[in-house]
């Protein structure tokens, strides 16, 4: 009997600070969140993970590909529902290599991360919650003040009322400092 695909993934080593609205918020970027389950972390007790359906098998396949995002205070490790531990400190494999099954279609490629790309991964910070009328140069200015930027990537609909952005700092302490500005008011709206 032929299993059916589901559009589930678990996502492990969430920050304590996370909580479940802010997690579908940042995932609603990549698909339509139908569910949210949230709870500690059996193996990893300073930490929560999440049970998250999708309404479709490519959304959860996408998802999968936001491993080595930084969100909160942890970098977050996104895999099939299966997956039982976290991989290895300072490891960060392709979320999906190890037995995809039913999550991700066979006709998406895996690409393993090189140790550059792991590097980029980790002094890039996600920042949600953004005024949809903000410039990359104002917020390049706004995250400068935690160290120096080397990148912004603003996405998200112009049309919508908040957008998101992909900032990469020179270097990983400088990423780390820009994580204070978690909550600040910026255009009237709290960023993430």
């Amino acid at each position: 009997m032929a299993t059916e695909a589901r559009a589930v993934v678990k996502v492990l080593n969430l920050s304590k600070l996370i909580k479940s609205d802010v997690l579908t918020a940042f995932l609603s970027f990549v698909g339509q969140v139908v569910s949210v389950t949230l709870q500690p972390s059996a193996s990893n007790t300073p930490t929560n993970e999440a049970i998250v359906e999708f309404g479709s098998v490519q959304e959860a396949s996408l998802a999968l590909h936001l491993t080595g995002t930084v969100l909160g205070d942890k970098t977050l490790f996104v895999v099939p529902p299966t997956a039982q531990h976290q991989p290895p400190a300072g490891e960060l494999t392709p979320a999906g290599a190890a037995g995809a099954a039913g999550v991700m279609p066979a006709s998406v490629p895996v690409v393993p991360l090189g140790q550059s790309s792991r590097e980029v991964v980790e002094r890039t910070l996600y920042s949600g919650n953004l005024h949809s009328g903000l410039t990359t140069e104002e917020l390049w200015m706004l995250f400068s003040a935690c160290g120096k930027v080397t990148q912004i990537k603003m996405a998200g609909d112009p049309t919508h009322s908040t957008r998101y952005a992909f900032v990469e700092f020179e270097t990983y302490e400088d990423a780390t400092s820009g994580l204070s500005l978690h909550g600040t008011i910026v255009a009237g709206r709290a960023i993430k």
